[in-house]
């Protein structure tokens, strides 16, 4: 995955999944104005998903995720990510449930943005359980938040 700091950056990526092989696939941040081509370069160099980095930024507005997103599945098939704060989703609910693959990570960040987080859940949107150090959510471990 395209670490925050890379914003648009793909040189990273691309070195990481040329070593680790066919096994593994990337997940990027583009800009809007990324091209078809590009596209579908990323995608034959084992790129697979789309990010939308609304918490630590490096990555498209997400006032382009529904184009966007619809974009890069025609073209690629890729799924959309959103590295959000589950206590935003209900700004944008209506959007995600009507695209074709998008996933929440890092389980939605906040216990006080579950219930947006389940009710997409029931809708079909997928969750990442990943990013345990980053959640501010009763796991049974012990955290400070």
């Amino acid at each position: 995955m395209s670490g925050s700091f890379q914003g648009f950056d793909q040189g990273y990526l691309l070195k990481a999944l040329y070593e680790m092989g066919p096994a593994f696939y990337g997940v990027t941040q583009l800009p809007f104005t990324a091209t078809d081509d590009e596209i579908v370069h990323l995608d034959q160099l084992g790129v697979k998903a789309l990010r939308f980095n609304v918490m630590r930024g490096g990555s498209e507005d997400i006032s382009k995720l529904d184009y966007f997103a619809r974009r890069v599945y025609e073209l690629a098939g890729w799924h959309s990510e959103l590295y959000i704060d589950a206590k935003h989703l209900s700004d944008i609910s209506s959007t995600l449930e009507q695209l074709p693959a998008v996933s929440i990570d890092h389980l939605g960040l906040s216990e006080e943005g579950l219930p947006h987080l389940l009710k997409l859940v029931e809708k079909g949107v997928r969750v990442k359980a990943t990013g345990f150090g980053r959640v501010c959510i009763d796991l049974y471990l012990s955290n400070e938040c």
